[in-house]
């Protein structure tokens, strides 16, 4: 019986931390399942319309960079959100642009060269790794999907279903400088000394500012 290959995309290097992630798993909060996903969900959304895919198609979230990857056949790429040294078999890309990559191509994810921590990569097809309750995207609290990306492990990717968009660079809004944020107590509050759990959410709502000594930490498995 003659073996049908599956098109993949080899994971040369992963760099600090590479995940699956698609928009995620929403509804299963009476399960206790959060709804974890990209956690820059516009520019994942973004990557998949400039290679043709659905918005909501498995892509790779690639926190610091330093990704390095080889494709088995022709495929359309882009990425997307932070702004990584990014070359094509030493070729310079630009952010927010889809390229095509031949068979054996090699694309590497450098360091960022200015905003952002996470860079989304969309490969035309999707990464169709197995799903869990619906998606494919790697949830490290609750252990569901995938584990992080390691070295020489293989993605299977999809069949291009959809069309290009058609264009050439897709712009972007500029990132806020100064945003503010709202601080709202997690799962793990408890590794944190009462004094050092807070929320910027203004003196109406009784928020305080940070402490100027910085973070205590209390029953932090991270801490010795």
């Amino acid at each position: 019986m003659r073996t049908i290959d599956v098109p993949y995309f080899l994971v040369r290097e992963p760099g600090p931390l590479t995940l699956v992630e698609d928009l995620g798993r929403p509804g299963h909060a009476a399960l206790g399942v959060p709804p974890s996903g990209a956690l820059d969900a516009p520019a994942l959304k973004l990557a998949n319309r400039l290679v043709g895919n659905p918005e909501g198609a498995a892509g790779l979230e690639i926190a610091f960079g330093h990704l390095i990857g080889e494709f088995s056949d022709g495929r359309w790429f882009a990425v997307t959100g932070a702004d990584l040294d990014a070359r094509l078999h030493e070729t310079p890309l630009t952010p927010n642009v889809p390229y095509y990559a031949a068979p054996g191509q090699v694309l590497r994810l450098g360091g960022r060269r200015g905003r952002g921590v996470r860079a989304y990569l969309a490969i035309s097809g999707g990464i169709e790794v197995p799903a869990a309750l619906g998606s494919r995207s790697a949830d490290l609290m609750s252990g569901l999907g995938p584990a992080p990306l390691r070295r020489d492990r293989r993605l299977p990717l999809g069949r291009p279903s959809g069309r290009l968009p058609g264009v050439d660079v897709a712009p972007v809004g500029a990132i806020v400088q100064s945003p503010t944020l709202e601080i709202v107590p997690g799962p793990r509050d408890d590794w944190f000394t009462p004094d050092a759990v807070w929320n910027h959410r203004g003196p109406s709502s009784g928020g305080q500012s940070a402490p100027s000594g910085g973070l205590s930490w209390a029953n932090s498995p991270c801490v010795a």
